[in-house]
């Protein structure tokens, strides 16, 4: 029932990365860090060191996350 949302680059320089999320996604926790990012006008911002991966647990309305 958990979406994990998995972004890798492969570039030797910062990028900006804007993925299309599903309107009822309300929040994404970062895994690594536990930071969390909130979708603007259905889609995620997120920036991405060189070869930098940053992953995310989805959290859809309502729904609660195991810590």
């Amino acid at each position: 029932g958990s979406t994990v949302l998995a972004l890798h680059s492969f570039a030797g320089e910062k990028l900006e990365a804007r993925v299309g999320l599903e309107p009822e996604v309300d929040e994404a926790v970062d895994l690594f860090d536990g930071d969390h990012a909130t979708p603007r006008q259905g889609a995620l911002e997120v920036g991405l060191d060189p070869y930098g991966a940053r992953w995310f647990r989805l959290r859809r309305d309502g729904q609660r996350l195991p810590p």
